[in-house]
This record gives C-alpha cells, structure tokens and sequence, in this order.
C-alpha cells in the first residue's frame, strides 16, 4: 500500500491540477490554427476577410436584437480566416464600423472585448485540437454567432490590441 498510496497523492497534488483560463492574459501567440488557415498567405487571407466583411454587412445583422445574434451560423473556417488575419497582429481598416457591426459589440471597453475576443479563441483552440483539419471539414463546422464574428470584426480594427493588467 506504500508504493501506490504516494503516487495517488503526487497525481492528485501536481500532475493533474489545470491551468486556469485568464482571456486577460492571452495574447495573439495563443491562437493556434490549422493547417490550411496556418499555410494561407496573409494576401490571399485579407481577399477572404475582405469578402466575409461584406457578406456580414450584406446580412444586416447591425440592426438585429440581440437574441437574434446568438444562433449559430458561421463555420470554423470562417472563425480561422480572421484569426488568421488576428495572428499577424495586423490592423484592419473599417470605415463606418458602426453601420457593420451591432452597437453591444461596437459599445464596449477595450478590455472587455478582449476578454471576449479570447474567450472564443480559448474555445476555437479547444474545438479545433487537430492541427491537421481540413478545409472541408472546418466548413460542416457551424458552431460561432454573428455576435462572435461582431466582436472578431471589432478587435481585428484595433491597433493597439494590448490591455494593460494593474
């Protein structure tokens, strides 16, 4: 009972305690992408960003209620296009980003978008654990709301992305 009673305790004291999520605390360098979007060159990736903006403004989703914004509808593929864009920490120039985006994601402190923002990039990491996804794969994967894409949008035109922790 010796040998196996200390190892019992070294597994439940250090090995398998979890890191805690702080969004507050990640960065860009935490954004792990696939494959496909990871090999996608930044001119190539700014022609999709490009064409995913206009269909979000097309769509209209600045003058729904909010409950509507919730259901999903975007892919992953999709989500990785402006992460991917997120992972050069570039800065996207909007014009009139308030008549694209809904006003709870236009509305809000900097810091609480970047929580936001790093949540779902926690959670993009988290779903998409297969660096070696395809394409294919990552389009059947609706599972991210218009308010998400909104907050995605809202970041990627900031260009002072950091926030200082006191």
């Amino acid at each position: 009972m010796g040998m196996f009673g200390s190892v019992g305790k070294v597994f439940s004291s250090t090995i398998l305690k979890k890191r805690h999520f702080d969004p507050e605390k990640m960065s860009i360098e935490d954004i792990t992408l696939p494959a496909c979007l990871r090999n996608l060159d930044i001119e190539e990736d700014k022609i999709l960003l490009k064409a995913e903006i206009e269909t979000y403004k097309s769509l209209g989703y600045v003058n729904l209620p909010i409950d509507q914004l919730k259901f999903p509808e975007y892919h992953s593929y999709q989500i990785g296009i402006i992460l991917r864009y997120l992972k050069d920490d570039l800065a996207y120039f909007l014009p009139d980003l308030e008549k694209i985006i809904p006003s709870i994601a236009m509305h809000i402190t900097k810091r609480q978008l970047h929580v936001k923002v790093f949540d779902i990039i926690y959670r993009y990491n988290e779903a998409l654990e297969d660096t070696l996804i395809l394409k294919q794969e990552l389009e059947k994967d609706v599972r991210w709301t218009p308010l998400e894409v909104a907050y995605l949008i809202h970041y990627m035109t900031l260009e002072n992305k950091v926030i200082h922790t006191s």
